[in-house]
């Protein structure tokens, strides 16, 4: 009797195949069966729950990675409050700039003659936010809608 290294005769060597055939077809159809979505860990209750299916967005290249988070109204809130924390309400002459789509250069121009809100402080000059929202919102109100105010 012929025996292979794995102690297997000839009859059951063939059959293996059989055990890495294609997916079974769902109904007849061109598409296999729907495979089960994997499943994950509630982090407050541990419990499994199914993966959310990933975005159909087509990507051209490059990593990515996509990062939910289920948090609790408690937790939602202190990040909020940490990211609020981080906010200022008080902007510099480049983050100003960068804010309005100006040069610097610009902007130091428009704080001298007064046509921005603006404080200078030991010879530099602070940007109120919410002056410059307001700024923002009255010059749109007088241009009239005039295309060079965004």
């Amino acid at each position: 009797m012929n025996v292979n290294p794995m102690g297997e005769t000839p009859e059951k060597q063939s059959q293996p195949e059989a055990q890495f055939a294609e997916p079974a077809l769902a109904s007849g159809a061109d598409q296999p069966a729907p495979q089960p979505r994997p499943l994950t860990v509630d982090a407050i209750t541990t419990e499994p729950v199914a993966a959310p299916e990933p975005p159909s967005l087509p990507i051209a290249g490059g990593n990515v990675v996509r990062l939910e988070l289920f948090l609790a109204p408690e937790q939602l809130s202190e990040l909020f409050r940490a990211v609020a924390g981080t906010q200022h309400s008080t902007m510099t002459l480049r983050e100003a700039a960068r804010y309005l789509r100006i040069s610097p250069a610009a902007l130091d121009d428009m704080a001298r003659e007064g046509v921005v809100p603006a404080v200078s402080i030991e010879g530099r000059w602070r940007f109120p936010k919410a002056s410059l929202d307001e700024w923002l919102t009255l010059e749109s109100f007088r241009s009239g809608g005039n295309s060079n105010v965004a």
